[in-house]
């Protein structure tokens, strides 16, 4: 399949057609690199991130309880 380069800015590109797309399993991100004056372009898998409460539920978690030196010998209620 040709396609024509054309101006974006400074930069160059180019649209990749759907069918094309969907085939490769590119979505958001892709990998594009050059070998012997040929693009490679490859999907990178999406990674899930996390969601808030996982992170508040972990720290909270780990700070429940705190070990330190300060607590043993110097704190006094």
């Amino acid at each position: 399949m040709r396609c024509q380069v054309m101006k974006i800015g400074n930069s160059k590109g180019i649209t990749v057609p759907k069918k094309i797309l969907e085939k490769s399993g590119i979505r958001d991100i892709m990998k594009i690199s050059v070998r012997n004056s040929t693009f490679i372009i490859s999907a990178i898998p999406s990674i899930k991130r996390k969601k808030w409460s996982v992170f508040k539920k972990a720290l909270k978690e780990t700070s429940d309880f705190v070990n330190n030196k300060f607590d043993k010998n110097d704190w006094t209620w």
